[in-house]
């Protein structure tokens, strides 16, 4: 048994990915969570069964919730009304991968924006997440136009700097898409 530091390790870091990507794969976020939570319990049942490295425990817990996801679809019959309204789409390898790499980019540029100084990631959201234009954050902030572009590519020498190069082709995505 690794521990229950382990426990609130893995928690912790892997959570919010997961359960990202099993909203993707669901589209409800209350049954994402239970099936991520659902997840990571069966990692703790088995867990000296897996290895400790981070990489393949972050694997076994992608696998646990997919496989929990086809599961649950597979299965469950009373929800039949609401697939019916929002069918499931069983994705191909290529598409899962997809989406691991979109949850893990996003986590990692969410985790880049947390460490830039408070106006900068405030205006940064603003812009690139929430999709604002700077004349809309300069009025929401009460501060100048120029202000919101100087912290915008402030904050975007900071991610570029920052962020992983395999995950660069999905800021065009995430930001520009």
């Amino acid at each position: 048994m690794k521990g229950i530091d382990h426990r609130k390790y893995v928690f912790n870091t892997y959570y919010k990915r997961l359960c990202l990507f099993a909203h993707k794969l669901v589209g409800d976020i209350d049954m994402a969570e239970d099936i991520v939570q659902d997840a990571i319990f069966s990692y703790f049942n088995k867990e000296d069964e897996v290895s400790s490295d981070p990489s393949v425990i972050l694997q076994y817990l992608y696998s646990s919730v997919r496989f929990m996801v086809y599961n649950k679809y597979r299965r469950d019959k009373i929800h039949e009304k609401y697939w019916e309204q929002n069918p499931f789409k069983e994705m191909d390898e290529y598409s899962l991968e997809n989406e691991i790499t979109y949850v893990e980019a996003l986590t990692k540029i969410q985790e880049i924006i947390a460490t830039m100084p408070q106006a900068c990631a405030t205006i940064f959201r603003m812009g690139y997440l929430e999709e604002l234009s700077n004349k809309e954050i300069a009025e929401s902030l009460n501060i100048s136009i120029n202000t919101v572009k100087t912290q915008k590519q402030r904050g975007m020498k900071i991610l570029l700097t920052k962020l992983d190069p395999e995950y660069l082709p999905f800021l065009s995505f995430l930001f520009l898409g």
